[in-house]
């Protein structure tokens, strides 16, 4: 299916409206890569739970596209990556609006999982498993004890090995079609902040600035945010909710913000912090000293330089 990419959706070649995919070009890149790693590591297939609702860039998504309610994946060391969904609707949905994978299937993981595997004669297989300990954000892992306890009973030769590792390699490096969603989910990002700028004067509530920057980044990108916190008054964004607060700004108040669109299962956080209502010296001296320490640091930035030294670089220039 020929693709033309309008906006948040894209349409397919009789003109049809349809839901952005990345090429198969795309897939392909990624499976190599990925299954170059499981190689390294010894594993005929890789399995990967679907993400909780705070993993926005869920690993199986990256093997499947699939976002919503997601799905659990297996990937084989040769042949097609297998989707599995919970009901028909689901299916029918996703393989009308994707253009890949092609194999999508309805079942329990606790069931489909080790079918799909003895399907492939991996009942005594090497298999990785994504969501076991090492998960980002989530060290003791997203799958339930239940569905993991089933899994293990149902394929009692095969060795099971923590994986998350193999994604996180994987996806370090983006391709140009990720890059091109990053950079459309920053422009979204943008636009919000801009709105902000517009709505933000003392008296005016957090929750309204909220909602206006909520509708941009819905209206850029046809999904939900990743985050969207407030923090006014000079207190630190609420990121433990990322929801709207009834509180007034004060004038002279500095407004932060942590700012997320989300689009294909990609986000990008933008975070700009502004002074609300009159001006304050302490404010733009602070400013300048933040510009002064970014343009410090957009001179140094540099190929083979580490994190570790960029920050010891920053403390120096602070």
């Amino acid at each position: 299916m020929s693709l033309t990419q309008i906006g948040p959706t894209m349409k397919s070649a009789d003109g049809r409206p349809v839901l952005p995919s990345f090429s198969p070009a795309e897939r392909d890149r990624r499976y190599a890569n990925v299954r170059a790693l499981m190689a390294e590591r010894e594993l005929d297939a890789l399995v990967v739970p679907v993400g909780d609702g705070a993993d926005t860039q869920a690993n199986a998504r990256y093997l499947s596209q699939i976002g919503g309610n997601g799905a659990w994946v297996v990937l084989p060391a040769t042949g097609e990556a297998t989707a599995f969904l919970g009901s028909d609707r689901e299916v029918r949905m996703w393989a009308e609006h994707l253009t890949w994978p092609s194999d999508l299937r309805v079942g329990v993981p606790s069931v489909a999982v080790p079918e799909r595997l003895r399907e492939l004669g991996l009942a005594r297989g090497r298999i990785g498993i994504a969501g076991l300990e090492g998960q980002f954000g989530r060290p003791e892992g997203i799958i339930p004890h239940e569905t993991w306890r089933r899994i293990t009973d149902s394929l009692p030769e095969a060795a099971f090995v923590p994986a998350a590792g193999v994604l996180d390699a994987a996806r370090r490096v983006k391709g140009e079609e990720e890059v091109a969603v990053i950079e459309r989910v920053a422009i979204a990002n943008e636009a919000a902040v801009s709105r902000m700028f517009d709505v933000a004067r003392p008296g005016v509530e957090e929750r309204i600035v909220w909602r206006e920057m909520n509708d941009v980044l819905i209206r850029c990108t046809e999904e939900y945010p990743s985050r969207l916190s407030l923090g006014s008054n000079g207190r630190p964004a609420n990121a433990g909710n990322s929801l709207p607060l009834p509180i007034a700004m004060e004038d002279g108040g500095v407004l932060s913000q942590e700012v997320a669109a989300r689009l294909q299962g990609y986000q990008a956080q933008s975070n700009h912090s502004i002074l609300v209502g009159t001006r304050n010296a302490r404010y733009e001296e602070a400013m300048r000293d933040a510009i002064a320490v970014f343009e410090g640091l957009r001179g140094w930035v540099a190929p083979g330089r580490s994190l570790a030294e960029m920050a010891a670089e920053t403390r120096r220039l602070l």
